[in-house]
């Protein structure tokens, strides 16, 4: 199963996504995992108000999918959509996205809602 992940700025745009592994254009369930990632910023922005972490955990589940987000400090999301099968991977890795976004970021004074741009293909 493939894994999404997307940077998301406080006025919902997509600063960033990536899949692992890459899929064709063709794959449908493409499409589908975007529309679960985007449905479920409502949810998050509930869950944010009711703790003071910045990793959300589990915040949604769609069939055997779940989504895990992390929300900044500045109220960009990072969401990922997985099977949900090792929790604390998906903690370390949202944690870790969570300081490069920072160090990307920081040097450089930007726009939040410019789109980070990876040089990893």
């Amino acid at each position: 199963m493939a894994i999404t992940f997307v940077i998301v700025s406080p006025q919902d745009q997509l600063l960033y996504e990536a899949t692992f592994p890459p899929v064709s254009q063709t794959d449908e369930t493409a499409h589908l995992r975007e529309f679960i990632l985007f449905a479920s910023l409502d949810i998050l922005e509930q869950v944010v108000w009711s703790t003071r972490d910045f990793y959300l955990k589990a915040i949604d589940r769609f069939n055997d999918q779940i989504i895990y987000g992390l929300v900044t400090a500045s109220s960009v999301r990072l969401l990922l959509v997985s099977d949900g099968k090792s929790e604390e991977a998906v903690k370390n890795f949202l944690q870790e996205a969570y300081e490069l976004y920072v160090k990307v970021r920081s040097p450089v004074d930007l726009n939040l809602t410019d789109s980070v741009i990876s040089f990893i293909s």
